[in-house]
């Protein structure tokens, strides 16, 4: 029974490694992106697990000592399978990797800053900045504490995309926020350097409380004070 499942289970891998090269070769459509390979696996499985329940049925009709001699073969190529699959998954990451480091070395540059009024409540941060070049959010405490983290990658990416949608808020009102009171409660500023000039830049101000009313500005509100908590909870402050 022991050499049964063993030869099943090398039988599994040594399927599934030609289902999935098959599949890929085949079966996955052109242009299917990053769900490439996660179709090609697809298919792989179903093959190995085919493959396995053929092997096993087969393998009832022999005899002890032929399954133990068919062992060593096919045990061979399902140890070699899986080192294939093992190195496959380390390269296909590696490129990966690779794939959007490139992409995030493509983003446009730029700046951000966040501005609230000393008279406001209940804020933990009067000023919390971004720059993209450096990849640094600082932020100032109300007691007049400087603190800044690294931001870079996906958070980066979340960052610009939030942007963009305040951008869009502002193209369709010039004044999202009406004034209440002779100063504004807060004061937003981003500039982006699109690939053709000139570049995007949009101020707000405003009471706090729209910071709330418009899910854009709420998004991004929300985005940087998170990363302002992890700032003050980290070890670059002054």
């Amino acid at each position: 029974m022991l050499v049964r499942i063993l030869l099943a289970a090398a039988t599994f891998l040594v399927g599934s490694l030609i289902g999935a090269l098959a599949a890929g070769r085949f079966l996955v459509p052109a242009g299917s992106g990053l769900a490439g390979p996660a179709i090609a696996l697809g298919y792989g499985l179903v093959a190995g697990v085919g493959a396995a329940v053929i092997l096993w049925v087969l393998s009832g009709r022999w005899s002890e000592r032929f399954a133990r001699l068919a062992l060593l073969p096919i045990g061979g190529l399902g140890l070699l399978s899986l080192a294939l699959v093992g190195w496959a998954y380390v390269v296909a990451h590696r490129q990966q990797s690779e794939a959007l480091q490139e992409a995030y070395a493509r983003l446009p540059e730029f700046e951000i800053q966040l501005r609230f009024d000393d008279a406001v409540p209940d804020r933990r941060f009067t000023v919390l900045a971004h720059d993209s070049r450096q990849q640094r959010l600082t932020v100032r405490r109300r007691d007049g504490g400087k603190c800044s983290t690294h931001i870079e990658g996906m958070d980066e990416v979340r960052l610009l995309e939030s942007l963009r949608g305040v951008e869009g808020l502002a193209h369709r009102d010039a004044r999202p926020c009406a004034p209440v009171g002779a100063r504004p409660e807060f004061s937003l500023t981003f500039t982006v350097a699109e690939a053709r000039p000139p570049a995007t830049h949009v101020e707000i101000e405003g009471p706090v409380a729209c910071l709330r009313s418009h899910a854009e500005l709420r998004a991004l509100a929300e985005l940087l004070e998170g990363w302002g908590s992890v700032a003050v909870r980290g070890a670059g402050c002054e």
